[in-house]
């Protein structure tokens, strides 16, 4: 086996572990809310807020495959420019202001 080979099998294991995280915290909740008679408010309405599923996947991805981006992803890099922008523009107007 070549070593992209495994690296594909690698991957390929790692969404499939993915898969059932996100299988057995459904199931979880299903089986909370079955059980759950009294009306009771949960802090968590559905297993997407424990697990983000999108997000392990982007994990996963972007570790075995250089190229990778995602939607999400990019949001997320195009918020860190932003912010570093503002960083540099609130640094610059500071020390003009102390001149």
């Amino acid at each position: 086996m070549t070593l992209r080979e495994y690296q594909i099998r690698m991957e390929a294991y790692q969404l499939q572990e993915i898969a059932t995280q996100q299988h057995l915290w459904q199931l979880a909740f299903y089986t909370r809310d079955a059980k759950s008679n009294n009306g009771k408010r949960y802090k968590f309405k559905s297993p997407d807020e424990v697990f983000d599923v999108d997000k392990a996947i982007d994990s996963v991805r972007s570790h075995y495959e250089d190229w990778y981006t995602s939607d999400r992803l990019e949001r997320i890099n195009i918020a860190k420019q932003i912010q570093q922008r503002q960083r540099e523009w609130e640094l610059k107007h500071r020390k003009e202001g102390k001149r």
